[in-house]
């Protein structure tokens, strides 16, 4: 291939092919082809960053949903009156109060 000389001519009207206006307009659509690119493969890793960070959270949705239905069954668990008593009585040392033991306010 031949080297595109800046000042040939073209040969019907006589003007240069190459004009600075030219190379000023091809540099710009070059400019915003490679920034649309750039662009484009940014909008592109965030889309993949978000959907991995999506995935994440909502394993950690299900791993807290299934926490909270064993904390709730815990709870339900500690409240039973028998429970309540067994821990009274073997951890705390509590008794059943004798009557004068008893004080009834007013």
């Amino acid at each position: 291939m031949l080297p595109l000389d800046v000042t040939q001519k073209n040969k019907k009207r006589g003007e240069e092919l190459l004009t600075p206006r030219l190379v000023v307009v091809g540099m710009i659509l070059l400019t915003g082809l490679l920034a649309e690119v750039f662009f484009a493969t940014w909008c592109g890793v965030q889309c993949r960053r978000i959907g991995y960070e999506l995935v994440q959270a909502r394993e950690e949705q299900e791993k807290l949903g299934e926490m909270r239905k064993k904390l709730q069954i815990e709870r339900v668990r500690m409240q039973s009156p028998r429970l309540l008593g067994s821990y009274a009585r073997e951890k705390l040392g509590l008794t059943t109060p004798k009557p004068d033991q008893i004080v009834i306010m007013p």
